[in-house]
């Protein structure tokens, strides 16, 4: 039978034999100098007199660290609230669906028909992303396929109980955690859409390429719904034309050509130079003597600044970083991401999708002989 000591003393004896303790007793006296010069001692204030700048840099980087760390678990937990409610309130949707027919909530989700993907959607997702997938088509086509399928059925299924959550008047009262941002920039989308998705971009970066064809997909499919509003993150370390590239589209801006110079430095892939930007205001028929004396007074340099502290504030630690009603993706989002998140919104908002799921048609019930 095991003997357990009193309170009091256990506590006593965990103190005095902390691995704290045991090695404070055992090491070395603290000195009160930290070294000696010539026979002198010199003091810890003098060493962080003259250290002060080191250890004020490092006082700063570690705030840094620890002000990052916690914001990345405060959204790690709320993304695990919301994925665990959601699953929750699909099921009680589906649940109560059943109810009205007799059925279990899974007979209720297999009403749902996704769209099967076929060869064309195979191959032109292989030929939008050749460059990075390096791969002969026959030997990838398989694992395309399947991850376009899983994220149509992902989209369709969230479409479908949806269409349940207003039906059986179902609603998300935990609110998501979103970043406040002012959607200040050139727009796209419909002025009085209800979701505006704030795009921090940046011309010269690979992964923003990528992300113009989705975002596009997404003005497509949800023309009332959704507005985009482009706002400026250079990453002039890195991509040294970045800056004037966004220079260049804001002075287009000026003469109410934004997004045709936004889309012809895209379509560029990064490949830009010191002549791209006057070439390029030639082939869109800007004025060249305002464009020129824009790009070079660095007229939109502020604005640049402006937007690059908004998503520091924002938390962006690189591009694209993209918003949608202040909910965060980082990195190169796919269609298929950004339309979970539209859907998500319209959901809380209490209004349909635009997009039609395909369900069963209903079993007319058989009337009793007689």
């Amino acid at each position: 039978m095991r003997r357990h000591l009193p309170l009091a003393l256990a506590a006593s004896l965990a103190v005095a034999f902390s691995p704290a303790s045991v090695i404070a007793a055992a090491g070395p006296k603290q000195p009160s100098a930290v070294a000696s010069i010539a026979g002198k001692p010199l003091s810890e204030a003098e060493f962080r007199k003259t250290a002060t700048a080191a250890f004020d840099a490092l006082e700063k980087q570690q705030a840094a660290q620890r002000e990052q760390l916690k914001a990345q678990q405060a959204g790690e937990l709320a993304a695990t609230r919301e994925r665990e409610l959601r699953t929750l309130l699909d099921q009680r949707a589906l649940d109560l669906e059943g109810q009205t027919t007799g059925r279990s909530g899974l007979a209720v989700l297999g009403d749902l028909q996704v769209t099967l993907v076929d060869e064309a959607d195979v191959k032109g997702f292989y030929l939008e992303h050749q460059s990075q997938i390096q791969q002969p088509y026959a030997a990838i086509r398989d694992q395309i396929a399947e991850m376009l399928q899983n994220q149509r059925t992902d989209l369709e299924t969230r479409r479908f109980t949806n269409g349940l959550w207003l039906k059986h008047d179902i609603k998300a009262l935990d609110a998501p955690r979103r970043i406040d941002v002012p959607g200040f920039g050139p727009v796209r989308g419909a002025a009085n859409a209800p979701i505006t998705v704030i795009e921090f971009s940046d011309f010269q970066c690979p992964f923003c390429v990528r992300t113009v064809p989705e975002i596009q997909k997404l003005l497509a499919t949800y023309p009332e719904q959704v507005r985009v509003v482009y706002r400026q993150l250079p990453l002039k370390t890195i991509h040294p034309q970045a800056q004037a590239a966004a220079e260049a589209s804001l002075c287009a801006n000026d003469q109410g050509k934004f997004w045709e110079m936004h889309d012809a430095l895209f379509a560029l892939n990064g490949k830009l130079q010191d002549s791209s930007y006057a070439d390029l205001a030639a082939k869109l028929g800007l004025k060249a003597d305002e464009f020129a004396a824009c790009m070079s007074q660095h007229t939109h340099a502020k604005t640049i600044d402006a937007d690059t502290a908004a998503a520091d504030v924002a938390g962006a630690t690189g591009t694209p970083y993209l918003l949608v009603n202040g909910r965060s993706l980082n990195g190169a989002a796919s269609f298929n991401d950004l339309a979970m998140l539209v859907e998500d919104e319209l959901v809380r908002l209490g209004l349909p999708s635009p997009v039609a799921v395909k369900v069963k048609p209903a079993t007319p019930a058989v009337k009793p002989a007689g």
